[in-house]
C-alpha cells in the first residue's frame, strides 16, 4: 500500500505545530498564580518633643513708656512794669524751692494806685457815716408819719455801703498785684526756660519762666487689651523700674490709672511716678522714651518652653498617649530662645511638648515622640 505523496510532505509541518502547542501549554501550566498585595500599615510620623514640668516663676514684663513733666507751668507778669531785680543763676535746669524769690517788678505805679484806692476807701467810709446820720435825722422827723423808703434814706445808705465795698475791693486788688510783683516759685521746681533779662520792661501776661515740679516725673504707659488683662490684678504689687537708652535705671511706682482711653490709640493708660528725677546724675528728662520693667508677683505654676514650640496662634501641641493634643496657654514672658507659659487646663501636669510644629498636624493624630534637646 502506497501512501499519498502530499500526505508525506504535511507530516513534518503538523509535528512542528504540535510541538509548539505543547510548549505553550507547558509555559501556562508552570506560571505561578498571582499573589494578592496586602496594603502595609502606615507608620506614625515622628515628632520631636521636650519634657516640661511646672515650677514657680516671677515674670517680668517690659513695655515702652514716655516721660512727661509734672505740673508744667508758665510764670507770667501780672502787671506791666520794669524788672527791678532778677535772681542770679536762674538758667534752664536750675532747681528752685517753693516760695523762692525769682524776680521782682518795679512797684512805683502800683504803690500809687494802692494809695489812691485807700483814699477812696476812706472817702467811702465818710460818705456812709454821713448818709447814716442823715437817715437818723430823717427817721426822727418822720416819726409816726407814713413815709417811703426813699424818705427813710434806705437807698442812700445801701448805695454808700456798695461804694465802700467797691473801694475795699480795689485796695485788695492792688495789694494782690503788689504781692504778685514778687515772682516766686509756687512749688519745688526745675526751670525749663527763662524768658526775661535784667531791667527788661515786661507787659501784663508776658511769660517770665517755664517751670515744672522737681519732686517727681510722670511716665505715661499705654497698655493694649491683652497687657491690661495681665496687669490689672497685679499692677499694685509689681516692682517697677525704668531704663533709658544708656541703661541707666530709676525705681518707679504707680501714680494713677487714666480714667479714660487715649483719644487716638483707644488704649488704656497707666501713669507712673519717678521721684527726684532731677536730683541725680544723669537726670531723667521729660519727653524721652524709656523701657518700663514690671516684675509681677510670682506665679506658683509655670512652664518654660522653647520659643519654637508656639504656633502662630499662641497655642502648643503636646503628645498624650502617642496622639497629638492642641492646648491653649497664657504667655507670661518671652525671651530670645524660650517662653514662660501657663497652661489653661491642668497647669500642674507634666507634658511632652512638640517643638517645630507643622501646619499639617491634626488633633488626635498618632505620632511617635522623639525626645529632643532643650
Amino acid at each position: 500500500m502506497h501512501s499519498n505523496p502530499k500526505m508525506r510532505r504535511a507530516l513534518p509541518l503538523l509535528g512542528a505545530i504540535g510541538l509548539l502547542l505543547a510548549a505553550i501549554a507547558a509555559v501556562i501550566i508552570s506560571e505561578p498564580a498571582p499573589i494578592s498585595a496586602k496594603p502595609l500599615a502606615a507608620a506614625a510620623p515622628p515628632v520631636t518633643v521636650v519634657a516640661v514640668r511646672a515650677q514657680a516663676f516671677a515674670p517680668t514684663l517690659t513695655l515702652l513708656g514716655t516721660t512727661a513733666a509734672r505740673w508744667p507751668s508758665e510764670l507770667k507778669a501780672r502787671s506791666s512794669a520794669q524788672l527791678s531785680w532778677l535772681a542770679d543763676g536762674l538758667e534752664p535746669g536750675t532747681l528752685v524751692h517753693k516760695d523762692q524769690l525769682l524776680a521782682s517788678l518795679d512797684t512805683t505805679l502800683l504803690e500809687a494806685q494802692l494809695a489812691q484806692a485807700k483814699s477812696e476807701v476812706a472817702e467811702a467810709k465818710l460818705q456812709l457815716t454821713r448818709t447814716r446820720l442823715e437817715q437818723t435825722v430823717a427817721l426822727k422827723m418822720l416819726r409816726g408819719e407814713q413815709n417811703t423808703a426813699f424818705g427813710r434814706r434806705e437807698p442812700q445808705v445801701a448805695a454808700a455801703q456798695i461804694a465802700l465795698r467797691k473801694a475795699q475791693s480795689s485796695v485788695a486788688s492792688v495789694e494782690k498785684l503788689l504781692a504778685d510783683a514778687q515772682i516766686r516759685a509756687p512749688y519745688d521746681a526745675v526751670i525749663f526756660q527763662r524768658r526775661v533779662s535784667p531791667a527788661q520792661h515786661v507787659e501784663q501776661g508776658q511769660v517770665l519762666f517755664e517751670i515744672a515740679a522737681s519732686d517727681s516725673l510722670d511716665v505715661k504707659l499705654p497698655l493694649s487689651d491683652g497687657q491690661w488683662q495681665r496687669l490689672s490684678g497685679a499692677l499694685e504689687q509689681a516692682q517697677i523700674s525704668l531704663e533709658d537708652r544708656q541703661q541707666h535705671r530709676w525705681p518707679a511706682s504707680v501714680r494713677y490709672l487714666a480714667p479714660q482711653a487715649h483719644e487716638v490709640t483707644r488704649q488704656r493708660e497707666v501713669v507712673l511716678r519717678v521721684d527726684n528725677p532731677y536730683q541725680r546724675a544723669p537726670r531723667l528728662l521729660p519727653n524721652q522714651q524709656v523701657s518700663v520693667h514690671l516684675r509681677l508677683p510670682e506665679q506658683p505654676v509655670a512652664m518654660r518652653l522653647p520659643a519654637s514650640a508656639l504656633t502662630r496662634d499662641d497655642e502648643v501641641w503636646t503628645v498624650q498617649g502617642a496622639h497629638l493634643v492642641k492646648e491653649r496657654i497664657q504667655r507670661l514672658q518671652h525671651t530670645a530662645d524660650s517662653v514662660w507659659v501657663s497652661f489653661a487646663d491642668a497647669p500642674r501636669e507634666p507634658r511632652q511638648v512638640v517643638v517645630y510644629p507643622l501646619l499639617s498636624m491634626l488633633p488626635g493624630q498618632a505620632v511617635t515622640p522623639l525626645e529632643g534637646e532643650r
